[in-house]
C-alpha cells in the first residue's frame, strides 16, 4: 500500500481529487478557449496500464447574430407573445426578421422584409434563435437554402418562398 500512498500524494499535490471509487481521481482544468475540462485518471493494479480520459464541457452556443447576418444577410429577434397574438398565432415560438441586407437579395424575386416570420429554413421550423443558430451552423458556402417567410398585413398572412445559394 506504500506505493499507492505515494501515487495518491503525488496526484493530490497536483490538484487531483479522489473519486467515489478507489483508484479513480479527477481534476478540472481550464482549456485555452476558457472551457472547463475534467480529466479522469484510473489507476489499475497488477502492472496494468494507467487509463486516462477527458470529459469536455458543453459545446458553446453559436453566435446567432453573426451567422444570420453573415450567411443570410438578416437580423432577427424572438417572436414575442404580443406579436404572436397580433398575427393570430396560438404559440409564441419562432423568429421575426428585424433587418434585411438588400444586396444579398437583389437578384431574388421576393425579398424578406422586417416583420416577416421565418417559418422554415430547409424544411425545418426554427423554434427560437438558439435553434436557428444550430441550423445555420451546418450551412456551408455553396449550399442551397430554401426559406419560407410568413408576412402578416392587416390580419392576412402571405407566404414568401425564397431559394438562395450561399
Amino acid at each position: 500500500m506504500d506505493s499507492y500512498q505515494t501515487i495518491l500524494n503525488a496526484l493530490e499535490d497536483r490538484g487531483y481529487k479522489r473519486g467515489d471509487q478507489p483508484f479513480i481521481f479527477y481534476r478540472t482544468v481550464a482549456a485555452r478557449d476558457g472551457r472547463n475540462v475534467t480529466v479522469e485518471v484510473d489507476l489499475l493494479r497488477d502492472d496494468q496500464p494507467i487509463h486516462a480520459s477527458a470529459v469536455l464541457g458543453r459545446r458553446p452556443r453559436p453566435d446567432v447574430a453573426a451567422l444570420l447576418s453573415g450567411k443570410l444577410g438578416l437580423s432577427a429577434a424572438p417572436l414575442d407573445e404580443g406579436r404572436a397574438k397580433a398575427m393570430l398565432l396560438h404559440v409564441a415560438r419562432g423568429v421575426v426578421i428585424t433587418a434585411v441586407d438588400p444586396a444579398i437579395y437583389r437578384n431574388v424575386d421576393h425579398r424578406p422584409a422586417p416583420g416577416d416570420v421565418l417559418a422554415r429554413i430547409n424544411k425545418i421550423r426554427p423554434r427560437d434563435l438558439a435553434h436557428l443558430g444550430m441550423l445555420l451552423e451546418n450551412l456551408k458556402t455553396g449550399d442551397l437554402v430554401t426559406m419560407v417567410f410568413v408576412r402578416y398585413v392587416a390580419k392576412t398572412a402571405t407566404r414568401v418562398d425564397i431559394k438562395l445559394s450561399l
